[in-house]
């Protein structure tokens, strides 16, 4: 028997002001994927979505929002960023798990 499963697909607008940039993205030699979190609730907030969706759910499921954004920062002629491309060298092997995610310190 197969199980249903309920989705909703998320509809972002990115701010002129906002840039890539501003998520002052870095992988750590530690592995741990850090951002500022002002830049993804600043997003939040123009899409009118509730960040807590992000800060409380699965670490993953931001990932996946970075990455998306990426690539439309790409297609509408915006330069490589070396730490997401760094972070995208991991391929599957990326883990956006609790002990490898972070934020920058005093925004959460």
């Amino acid at each position: 028997m197969s199980k249903k499963v309920a989705t909703k697909e998320l509809v972002f607008t990115i701010p002129e002001d906002l840039q890539f940039s501003d998520l002052e993205l870095r992988l750590d030699d530690d592995g741990l994927v850090r951002f500022n979190w002002e830049a993804i609730e600043r997003l939040c907030a123009t899409s009118n979505i509730n960040p807590d969706f992000f800060k409380l759910s699965s670490p993953e499921y931001v990932g996946n929002l970075i990455s998306h954004w990426y690539g439309v920062h790409l297609y509408n002629g915006g330069a490589h960023d070396p730490e997401q491309e760094r972070a995208l060298s991991y391929g599957d092997t990326m883990h956006w798990g609790s002990e490898q995610f972070q934020h920058r310190a005093g925004t959460a």
